[in-house]
């Protein structure tokens, strides 16, 4: 038995800008090659080709589709072919299009290929955080029948927490805790973002996460890949306070950045307020249990923030 060959073939191409109903676009030639032959056979048989058409320049040299993006499959003799794209779902993998006898299949990442929100479909976070959907376009020619795993991202890619300024105006010895609290934190968001979701939450004394409140869902400007938020002045924080970060864009939500106030804080503040909580009763321990926390290093961004419920690898 001949064993399965894969290969991808990347080319670098030029980048040129479009215009396409008003909003910038480019092309990249070539794109990505790949060379499957999912029933045996060897490397130099006819594989699927896919040439992509990508609203964000970076990201053009990949297997993942953005929305907006337009791609084309062909077979790599050029030959004629029975295409069908599938999108994975909880029961089965679902037809969502397909041509039959054609030398191409293009689809374009948007409503009008899938509901995006049907709920048989699987929808999970990649290894990078990202929301997506898994897709396999097949062809059949005669007998041989050849695939290639695709990713149709739904959200941008997590934002990046890049700095933090934590201002009080004095510290209450009585009762261990800052009082007139300031917060300023600026993130660095990717393409496809539009807006992005401030969420405020506390460990309790258990070492759970309470999410709060949902403070603040503003729009990005998209020329920009940097954003700061300054709290208002009702958006206080004190120990064991915590705050997400999430991107917004296309159809869907991406995992969350987040600022643990207790990293940001000098361990004497700590230690007195865990004294002042015995004092009261309270455990003298809140570790965390359901959310990651590392101790940040000099010039390193602190992420805080739950596993996503389904981890998925990128397939190429």
């Amino acid at each position: 038995m001949i064993p399965l060959v894969m290969t991808m073939l990347l080319a670098v191409g030029t980048v040129g800008a479009q215009e396409n109903k008003g909003r910038s676009r480019w092309s990249v030639t070539p794109h990505v090659g790949l060379n499957v032959s999912r029933l045996g056979g060897c490397a130099d048989q006819p594989g699927i080709l896919a040439e992509k058409t990508s609203y964000y320049p970076e990201y053009a040299v990949t297997d993942t589709l953005h929305v907006h993006d337009v791609c084309t499959f062909r077979m790599s003799d050029g030959q004629k072919a029975d295409w069908q794209l599938m999108l994975d779902g909880w029961k089965a993998w679902q037809v969502v299009r397909e041509t039959t006898d054609s030398e191409e299949l293009t689809i374009t990442f948007d409503r009008e290929l899938v509901n995006f929100y049907a709920p048989d479909l699987k929808r999970m976070y990649d290894s990078f955080g990202r929301r997506c959907l898994r897709g396999r376009v097949c062809s059949t020619q005669d007998d041989r029948r050849d695939s290639m795993d695709v990713v149709f991202q739904l959200s941008p890619d997590p934002p990046v927490v890049k700095d933090v300024q934590l201002s009080y105006d004095y510290f209450d010895y009585d009762q261990a805790e800052f009082i007139k609290t300031g917060l300023s934190v600026t993130v660095e968001f990717s393409p496809g973002t539009s807006q992005i979701a401030v969420t405020r939450g506390y460990m309790d004394l258990e070492g759970h996460a309470n999410t709060m409140t949902l403070f603040l869902l503003e729009k990005v400007d998209p020329e920009s890949n940097t954003w700061t938020w300054t709290a208002p002045s009702f958006c206080f924080w004190d120990f064991d306070y915590y705050f997400l970060f999430s991107a917004l864009g296309g159809f869907g939500e991406s995992y969350p950045d987040t600022v643990f106030v207790n990293d940001y804080l000098d361990p004497y503040y700590i230690d007195l307020f865990r004294q002042w909580q015995a004092t009261q009763g309270m455990s003298d321990v809140a570790a965390a249990t359901d959310i990651e926390v590392r101790t940040a290093s000099p010039g390193e961004i602190v992420v805080m923030a739950p596993q996503p419920p389904v981890m998925m690898s990128l397939v190429i």
